[in-house]
């Protein structure tokens, strides 16, 4: 088996440079870039790509269409999907919520956010994940759109804000391991 390049997006990393208010709460993923550092160095061999956006999303928001060409973090994407076709790409998206999300379930801290066509790996991914939920029929993001169409294999992955988050990153790249095979 061929090894595996993970690549994590971070579409929501870059704050706005303003005070949170209760209208303005999640301008951006509060937790999301310390999961993906855990999660890509969980994922260390060979070494991921971290993908972090650095322009808030309410400015141009680097997993919708608009993003898909206006930003330099997504020609690095593209360029990275289609690789050298030596190794398999993943592509995982990583974003955090607050216990608000309208799927939030009392207990989980992960969720895995697939969208059609559903991939059965979404589902063993999901159930490998200590204290996971999967969602199904989620709302389509560029990112997942563009890795799909390119025939790369890619989820979201949303981490709960205030929950230890390293140890679920590095849950995730376990059952990513077990998922695709481990590279170690």
């Amino acid at each position: 088996m061929s090894q595996v390049r993970y690549i994590v997006t971070v579409p929501h990393a870059a704050c706005p440079p303003r005070q949170l208010t209760p209208e303005n709460a999640h301008p951006c993923d509060l937790a999301a870039p310390e999961a993906a550092e855990a999660l890509a160095a969980a994922l260390a061999v060979p070494p991921s790509r971290v993908i972090s956006g650095t322009i808030p999303r309410d400015i141009v928001d680097m997993n919708r269409p608009q993003g898909r060409y206006l930003l330099r973090e997504r020609s690095d994407l593209r360029r990275l999907i289609k690789g050298e076709g030596k190794e398999r790409v993943v592509v995982i998206d990583v974003h955090s919520y607050d216990g608000d999300a309208p799927w939030h379930v009392e207990g989980a801290t992960v969720a895995v956010l697939d969208s059609p066509p559903f991939q059965a790996w979404g589902y063993t991914l999901a159930a490998t994940i200590p204290n996971c939920i999967h969602v199904e029929g989620s709302m389509q993001n560029d990112i997942i759109v563009s890795a799909k169409e390119a025939g790369v294999p890619a989820i979201l992955v949303e981490y709960l804000e205030g929950s230890d988050v390293r140890a679920s990153a590095r849950a995730t790249a376990g059952a990513l391991g077990a998922v695709f095979g481990s590279n170690t």
